[in-house]
Parts: structure tokens; sequence; C-alpha cells
């Protein structure tokens, strides 16, 4: 058994959300992974999720950042997840460890996800048959509120193919070391009408205290 770090938001967020961060990705064979959770573990979707250990054995996901979501049963337990080539993202070769890198991912709705890798559109996931084909959500998508989730992870898929670092390796402390900068959560403001209402009050009071202000200058000399 391995122990790792784990981070997780005290505030649930929901769709139409966007989310980005700037993470390093270890150089190590346990994921790093920023992703979102619901309180049933029944939605999860994942805005990074790396393996960053360049070794021989792992060099195919080193180059790779995995970007794709789950829809959960429980009793008796069932898993979907896409399976395209696209959820498996690769740039030319390049190993995600050796570098800052910014993931986003806009929830547009429970059947619409973007995500972006340094400002880029690189992926969208959408419709029902991408999203929940086997109906688990009862047509209702990717519904649910979610917990904001950083952490560092041993993955059993990934240890039953020998996939997980030795005793030795995790000695090496730098490599075993998921950084990240930031994180920031972004909510989409309807539209103007809606500004205007929500702010209407505190402008009017802001525009009488201007003018009130210039008035009183203006008086003074």
């Amino acid at each position: 058994m391995i122990n790792t770090g784990c981070i997780t938001s005290n505030i649930r967020v929901k769709y139409p959300v966007f989310i980005e961060t700037k993470v390093k990705v270890s150089n190590s064979t346990l994921s790093s992974a920023v992703w979102l959770l619901s309180p049933d573990d029944t939605q999860e979707i994942d805005i990074i999720e790396a393996y960053g250990s360049n070794t021989d054995k792992n060099r195919w996901y080193s180059e790779r950042i995995h970007l794709s979501h789950h829809m959960f049963e429980r009793r008796p337990f069932k898993d979907y997840q896409p399976t395209d080539d696209e959820s498996w993202f690769a740039q030319n070769g390049k190993i995600w460890n050796q570098e800052w890198v910014r993931v986003g991912l806009y929830w547009k709705d429970p059947f619409t996800l973007k995500y972006y890798i340094d400002g880029e559109l690189v992926r969208v996931v959408k419709g029902k048959d991408m999203i929940d084909p086997m109906n688990y959500a009862e047509n209702k998508g990717i519904h649910k509120e979610m917990d904001i989730i950083i952490n560092a992870e041993e993955q059993t898929w990934r240890t039953a193919q020998g996939l997980t670092p030795t005793k030795k390796q995790l000695k090496m402390e730098e490599n075993n070391t998921f950084l990240v900068d930031w994180i920031r959560i972004y909510k989409p403001v309807a539209n103007k009408s809606y500004t205007t209402i929500s702010n209407k009050d505190h402008i009017k009071k802001f525009k009488k205290n201007a003018t009130t202000v210039v008035k009183k200058k203006q008086t003074s000399y």
C-alpha cells in the first residue's frame, strides 16, 4: 500500500462552470490528477489524469494526458467512460512531466464537456451517446454537484500491469511530487440584463457618490 496526498474542496461546483488549473505532473507512475466527483460517487469528470514517468514501460502514458469522465452504478458496480483515442491527448511526443501545463474544463451542461490545454480547445464530448450511453443517470447526464479533488494516486488497474513505483523510487521525493500552482473556478454571467439587474442598486449608488464627490471638489475651488 502506498500513502498519497489528497485535497478536497469545501464547496461543490455544478454546470455551467469553467475550471482551469496550472500543474506540473510528477515524474512517477502514480497518477497526478485534478478531478470532480459527486458526493454519492456516481459521476466523475477528470480534468487531468496523467502518469508522468518516462520509463520504458510507462512511456506511452508519459506522452499523454487523460481527458475523460465516468458514469457509475454502485450496486452492482458498473463503470462507463469513453474509450475513444481522443480521450488520451498527445502532442508530438511531448513528455508532460517536463514543464508546467494549464488544463481547463468547461462543463457547459449535462451533455457537453470541453477540454483545454494551454488555452487551446483540444477535446469536446457531447451528446448522450458520448456522455451516458448506458443511461446510468436516467437521461439526466452529468447533472450532480461535485467536489473538486487534487491528488496523487496508486490505481489498481496499473498496479496489475506492474506500473507502480518501487520502494527505491518512492524515496525520490522530487519524482513523486505533483505540483499545483493554482486552480481557478469561473461561473458564466447569463446575459447583460442579468448583470444590470443584479448590480443595479450598486451601480446607482456608485454613480451618486461619484457625482457628489465631483460637485464637492468643484465648489471647493
